[in-house]
């Protein structure tokens, strides 16, 4: 694989997608997933939390891979 972002994707095998409305459940959730093995998340943009949630887990879970989903636009 060229990317080890996407070898590490591949390699997990499921991507849990979440809708998040309160940002700060973001950190908890993660923390959990990670240690139920699952060191990925997409986060929806699908709240007025999404953004500040991403950045959040990105901050403080360094070990989960974070994304966001349902992307509608550039900005």
């Amino acid at each position: 694989m060229e990317s080890p972002f996407l070898e590490s994707v591949y390699n997990i095998g499921v991507i849990p997608v979440l809708e998040i409305d309160r940002a700060e459940r973001a950190v908890r959730l993660a923390e959990s997933l990670l240690s139920g093995g699952l060191p990925i998340a997409e986060i929806t943009l699908r709240t007025a939390a999404a953004l500040e949630s991403i950045r959040s887990v990105a901050q403080n879970v360094p070990l989960v891979l974070v994304g966001a989903g349902t992307v509608i636009n550039l900005e």
